[in-house]
């Protein structure tokens, strides 16, 4: 008989942390019916979730999994040295596009795979809201990603705010979601040495796309490939740095154009152009 295990499980909404036993070869859906049943919470209406250490958008437990898939996560420690688990609300809002590109907002369960997600969003709008997949084919495909229907929002490193669009596929008329998703770019210069002292600062082409943020030498991207990349999963902290002094130019906007840029591996320290600029 496998012996059980404490962990530790922070309830987000009391702000305390409870201590709950149980098998590793449990699934995470008993443990999380028992786990509800101690605390006096309905089970469909919140779950486990795992902060990761690398990446802010974190995951939920899956219900087919077995505890023990999670507990080398937990005894590693989240970030700051966290060794617990979540108890959190499993409803999510995003933000759905309608009918001549009005946008509306919805609850949705976020442990669900897209493809119940495209199942709810349609029946709770209707059919009409649907595209067609040669209609998708149309927009800018740097401004819109198709979602993987056997993974969730979150899975996918969209943890933050959605908006969503449903269409349905020729070949087979299953519908499918595609999320809308940020597209800028322009020059930043970056703090050689990612300090915040000293006057070199190293300027390139940054290219917000999807989910990374790339960095090129020049502004001809058909024509050189990208120096570098982050994640955008990856990024723990942007801090906008008030009246930095240390630019080329203290008396112009750059002064107030610098931020800080946090990801699990660094921090470095970037200039834009103008305060707007720096807002996109």
């Amino acid at each position: 008989m496998t012996e059980s295990v404490t962990v530790k499980v922070k309830l987000v909404d009391k702000k305390s942390i409870k201590s709950f036993k149980c098998s590793p070869t449990e699934t995470v859906k008993n443990c999380r019916k028992m786990f509800a049943e101690s605390i006096g919470e309905d089970e469909t209406k919140s779950s486990f979730f795992l902060t990761s250490r690398e990446e802010k958008v974190g995951q939920w437990l899956r219900d087919s999994y077995p505890m023990e898939f999670y507990l080398n996560d937990l005894k590693a420690g989240g970030p700051d040295g966290a060794d617990y688990l979540e108890w959190r609300r499993t409803s999510r809002a995003i933000k759905v596009i309608l009918r001549n590109d009005a946008v509306k907002s919805v609850l949705i369960d976020d442990t669900k795979k897209v493809a119940d997600l495209c199942v709810y969003i349609s029946a709770y709008f209707g059919s009409q809201i649907t595209i067609s997949e040669q209609s998708l084919s149309e927009k800018n495909q740097d401004e819109v990603d198709v979602l993987y229907s056997d993974m969730t929002l979150r899975e996918q490193g969209y943890g933050g705010e959605c908006l969503l669009g449903l269409f349905i596929r020729t070949s087979d008329q299953t519908l499918g979601l595609y999320i809308k998703v940020p597209y800028v770019e322009g020059w930043i210069s970056r703090k050689k040495g990612g300090g915040l002292v000293g006057k070199v600062w190293n300027k390139q082409w940054y290219i917000l796309k999807k989910n990374k943020l790339y960095q090129y030498k020049t502004n001809k991207v058909l024509t050189s490939e990208p120096v570098g990349n982050t994640p955008i999963r990856s990024i723990t902290r942007v801090k906008r740095i008030q009246d930095y002094k240390d630019v080329p130019a203290p008396k112009t906007p750059q002064a107030n154009s610098c931020f800080e840029l946090a990801t699990t591996a660094r921090t470095v320290v970037l200039m834009a152009r103008t305060p707007q600029e720096m807002d996109q």
